[in-house]
């Protein structure tokens, strides 16, 4: 069967789904790299799903005895529970950061919206003789009302076409250069709903413009031009009137310009933060091996071999090397590793890590430093040798001031042993914001000679 069109989930490049079938008889309680995806119940909420998870997870020792031995371990293991609704999992926190965009927005549109008041006010003031006039000529306060508000339509009009121009030009040269990381922006767009919403939001800017000159000018204040002349407007009402209109731009402005100013310094925050590697002048791409020609680990060896090498005669190229996944992709390997100088007590689990796999030339590439010891060598990928880099975070954790270059660690209770040969500076794989050793799961213990190529 095929899925409806549109259907991404959890990513746009997913084009085909495999069955995933788990043998109950040989549980693999060392992997944590599969994520679950649940519907709630009618009723149930989030806060719901992760009460019963936990006490599902308080269960796990009775569960899995033979691997496990009670909670204790499990809390030792830092072994939590998490539910996020699928929203939040596909679209992340950009949520906040549009709806902030949009309060700082709806500041420019009062701001702007005060300054024409204003000018309309000084408008209808040089008017005030014809105003009087048509009063007496007997125009009511419904004639009055229709003038300022066309007055203030056809300026609110001209506004919102021109905001709808720029915007739209703005959408396409956002959606066309991807310069910005944000989810699902290739479905961005201006639809009837933006039109219509553009509209509404014009029509009350008209409204909130000529609202003041409306009142004034309304009732028994429009003969007030046949009493003074022109040198009579100025009066201390009219002052107190442009002088709170004033007042309230600057506060608006004061409000719009401190908020501006910190999201600036937050950007800057993250902005000057050091990842942990170099991406000036790097270039990427995702290789996939599929069909009959790659159905054995020799065949796919070959293919990456030949990649790599062809990708390191092309001109301007420095460096070439392979890895699973990139640095700060949010997916990739989670499991348990075993670290030879500190066995784990048995029948316990050790702690959960994230894992890559690279091939020789990928730190040199990508500019991960090297603290101590070494990189992958040729040799090392020539003769199948495992070796493996761990992170800085995991080296001053476990060693502290001892040199860990020449230990060994493993993957899995039964996994091969691999030599450390090197130690390499920390990645914020869990992003810019947040700590690169602090997060059970985000921080990368060790990066292993890729066993494909």
């Amino acid at each position: 069967m095929s899925l409806a069109d549109g259907f991404e989930f959890p990513a746009p490049e997913i084009e085909l789904w495999l069955p995933l079938r788990f043998d109950p008889a040989a549980p693999a309680v060392s992997n944590f790299s599969m994520r679950a995806v649940a519907r709630l119940a009618p009723g149930s909420t989030a806060v719901d799903a992760k009460r019963e998870l936990d006490t599902l997870l308080l269960r796990l020792p009775e569960t899995y005895s033979d691997e496990l031995v009670n909670a204790q371990m499990m809390r030792d293991a830092e072994m939590t529970t998490t539910v996020r609704p699928l929203k939040a999992d596909i679209v992340g926190d950009v949520g906040s950061v549009l709806w902030i965009l949009l309060g700082a927005v709806g500041f420019v549109l009062l701001v702007a919206c005060a300054n024409v008041a204003n000018l309309f006010l000084v408008r209808a003031e040089s008017r005030e003789r014809e105003i009087a006039v048509r009063c007496a000529l007997g125009a009511g306060r419904a004639g009055l009302t229709r003038l300022f508000l066309a007055d203030g339509l056809v300026v609110a009009a001209i506004g919102g076409v021109a905001g709808l121009a720029v915007a739209w030009l703005a959408v396409r040269a956002l959606t066309s250069t991807n310069a910005v990381a944000i989810p699902r922006i290739e479905e961005v767009g201006i639809d009837a709903a933006m039109i219509v919403f553009c509209g509404g939001v014009s029509l009350l800017a008209a409204i909130v413009c000529a609202a003041y000159p409306m009142w004034r000018y309304s009732g028994r204040h429009a003969y007030a031009g046949l009493r003074g002349g022109r040198g009579d407007t100025a009066t201390r009402k009219r002052l107190y009137a442009r002088n709170a209109l004033v007042v309230a731009q600057v506060a608006m402005a004061l409000m719009l310009l401190v908020g501006s100013g910190l999201m600036a310094r937050s950007f800057w925050g993250l902005a000057t933060v050091d990842p942990g590697f170099v991406d000036d002048n790097v270039l990427t791409m995702r290789l996939s091996p599929v069909g009959p020609a790659y159905e054995t680990q020799l065949q796919v060896t070959a293919l990456y071999d030949a990649v790599l090498a062809g990708i390191a005669t092309l001109p301007g190229v420095d460096t070439v090397g392979a890895v699973d996944h990139l640095p700060m992709a949010h997916d990739g390997n989670r499991s348990t590793i075993w670290f030879e100088d500190f066995p784990t007590p048995e029948n316990e689990l050790p702690d959960v890590f994230l894992q890559r796999f690279a091939t020789p030339g990928y730190f040199e590439s990508v500019g991960i430093p090297i603290i101590r010891g070494r990189v992958f060598e040729a040799r090392d990928h020539g003769e199948r040798i495992p070796v493996a880099i761990i992170s800085q975070a995991v080296a001053d954790r476990l060693w502290a001031e001892r040199n860990p270059v020449g230990r060994r660690v493993r993957r899995g209770p039964g996994g091969s042993w691999y030599e450390i040969v090197g130690v390499a500076g920390d990645i914020r794989n869990g992003g810019l914001g947040r700590s690169t050793s602090r997060s059970m799961g985000q921080r990368t213990a060790a990066i292993f000679r890729t066993p494909t190529c």
